[in-house]
């Protein structure tokens, strides 16, 4: 892991040390839960897009057929 060093305004570090001690976090571990989630949301916007270059009936069936014929785990889950 590597270290990072910001310089924040005051009323920005005090917001986030005042999240963070809501969560039962830290600072850091805030930090770094909010940076995967927008590692998270960068790659499903590359997702995405990729989809819509690729955007085919011929795919979506294939995609459909890798998918594993099981019955569902819960109840509520089946399709009427």
């Amino acid at each position: 892991m590597s270290a990072v060093t910001i310089d924040l305004p005051n009323a920005l570090q005090v917001k986030l040390e005042q999240i963070a001690k809501e969560s039962g976090v830290s600072v850091a571990e805030l930090l770094i839960e909010a940076a995967d989630k927008l590692s998270q949301i960068d790659t499903l916007e590359k997702i995405k897009k990729l989809a819509e270059r690729r955007d085919t009936r011929t795919g979506f069936d294939r995609l459909l057929a890798a998918v594993p014929d099981v019955d569902p785990v819960h109840p509520y889950d089946l399709i009427k």
